[in-house]
């Protein structure tokens, strides 16, 4: 969509005088001059770039003989401010668009001269796009050693368990079998010798019943 828009601006600025259409490459740099017949050079001078927004590059008071060039722009352009003459160097593609020379005062706003620039970046040779050391494939494995790491893991579950059977769980078993024991022994009833004793002793004292006999 931007290079439709693009080349219908530049065959309508082909088709006005005055209008100029500067193609160059990454890294150049342009000339852009904002003097010609008519321009009211009295004036206070701005330089707009416009691509996906219009912005400032830089601002030139006319009582003044330098301009001051806008942040992004500062390290890249040279002025001359005399000629009202501008080069703008290390071209990105994002310098590229519509460049517009305005004289501005309370009041008006002539725009004296206009330039399309198109910024055309260089290609990268396909030698120079691949790393210096490229990383190595990955390793693969075979489907054998999955398998032995299962069965290897298996292995230390099952050891894991019986540690704590033997450790854990059958002590703590036979803990809880000799407190029974003992809780039956204690609930088992006591037997008292003396009282026997007693017993006995009464039964030997009473007289033994005679023996009845029977007439024929």
């Amino acid at each position: 969509m931007r290079l439709l828009a693009c080349s219908v601006l530049v065959l309508c600025l082909s088709a006005c005088s005055g209008r100029k259409v500067i193609f160059t490459d990454v890294g150049a740099s342009i000339s852009l001059s904002c003097y010609s017949d008519g321009c009211p050079t009295d004036k206070n001078l701005y330089l707009y770039h416009e691509l996906d927004k219009k912005e400032e590059v830089l601002f030139s008071h006319s009582k003044t003989p330098n301009a001051a060039p806008r942040l992004m722009y500062q390290d890249r352009i040279q002025t001359n401010n005399s000629a009202r003459n501008f080069t703008i160097s290390n071209l990105t593609v994002n310098d590229a668009g519509i460049y517009t020379c305005a004289y501005t005062e309370p009041g008006s706003n002539i725009i004296c001269n206009i330039y399309a620039v198109f910024i055309k970046e260089v290609p990268v040779p396909c030698e120079l796009k691949t790393p210096s050391n490229p990383s190595p494939p990955p390793t693969t494995f075979g489907t054998e050693q999955p398998l032995v790491m299962y069965i290897v893991f298996i292995c230390v579950i099952v050891v894991l368990a019986m540690w704590i059977v033997f450790l854990l769980i059958i002590p703590r078993v036979k803990g809880w079998c000799e407190r029974r024991r003992r809780r039956r022994a204690q609930c088992a009833p006591t037997v008292y010798v003396d009282n026997v004793y007693e017993t006995m002793t009464k039964n030997q004292g009473d007289p033994i019943p005679e023996a009845q006999t029977l007439s024929v």
